[in-house]
């Protein structure tokens, strides 16, 4: 293997389990411990970082070195918005050329979130929150798989990808009586129902309605959670971190 090609692989091995909450935000990202862990050689990964760091997904610092960037409520916003940009987009376009091959995938994909285990109690662990976060991305790209625009549909899958380690990042977070509830209120199966209800039934203004409210209340928890937003949400993830090294 090439020295690019062992560059791009790290570069996509980082980017994964950066976003999919593997490595978590303000995480330490040690040339040395990565190269143990993943197979990888110490100058594909220092270029890789240099790269993800561009991408924004890594910070460095003159004393703390390589970090996994955190996450904040500005940027969370930032994302919800560019979201419902591209939602607004793809449902008009899914509801208007959608056709028959794609109800179906549609519902297998609400089936399948319906039976994924919601991240709480016991089921509480990073796979728990993974394979939950991933039905759900997957049931909201399947809801909007019938527009026609290939280039919006990327688009979409992308930043759902960024919003991915953003909720991770929230669920790493002690959580209050008051963000617990409203959590479990996010993991209901009957909100997405709803909305692939109205999708099925062609209903613009139920569907667009209830994508609305599902990105305000996501918003709504990741205020709760962050508070003013002044610190960022790594601190607290940071902290479980250091906890993790010493134990």
């Amino acid at each position: 293997m090439g020295n690019e090609a062992k560059i791009g692989s790290a570069v996509d091995l980082l980017s994964r389990y950066i976003l999919n909450g593997t490595l978590l935000p303000l995480q330490p990202l040690r040339i040395t411990t990565l190269s143990a862990r993943y197979g990888l050689s110490a100058a594909p990964l220092r270029e890789a970082l240099s790269r993800l760091e561009k991408k924004k997904l890594v910070i460095a610092t003159a004393n703390r070195g390589w970090q996994v960037a955190p996450v904040s409520l500005a940027e969370f916003r930032d994302l919800q918005i560019a979201r419902l940009a591209l939602e607004a987009a793809l449902l008009d376009d899914s509801l208007a050329s959608g056709g028959v091959e794609w109800e179906p995938e549609l519902v297998a994909a609400h089936y399948r979130l319906a039976q994924a285990v919601p991240p709480r109690g016991e089921a509480d662990t990073l796979a728990y929150r993974q394979t939950w976060i991933a039905m759900h991305d997957s049931f909201h790209i399947a809801l909007l798989a019938g527009a026609r625009s290939n280039w919006l549909k990327r688009f979409y899958a992308k930043l759902l990808a960024q919003l991915q380690r953003h909720h991770l990042a929230v669920l790493m977070q002690p959580l209050t009586d008051d963000t617990q509830v409203m959590l479990d209120q996010a993991f209901c199966v009957p909100p997405h129902t709803e909305l692939m209800i109205a999708v099925l039934d062609r209903d613009a203004q139920a569907a667009t309605a209830a994508l609305q409210a599902h990105s305000e209340t996501a918003l709504e928890i990741f205020y709760k959670v962050l508070g003013d937003g002044s610190a960022g949400i790594g601190a607290g993830v940071e902290a479980r971190n250091e906890e993790g090294q010493k134990a």
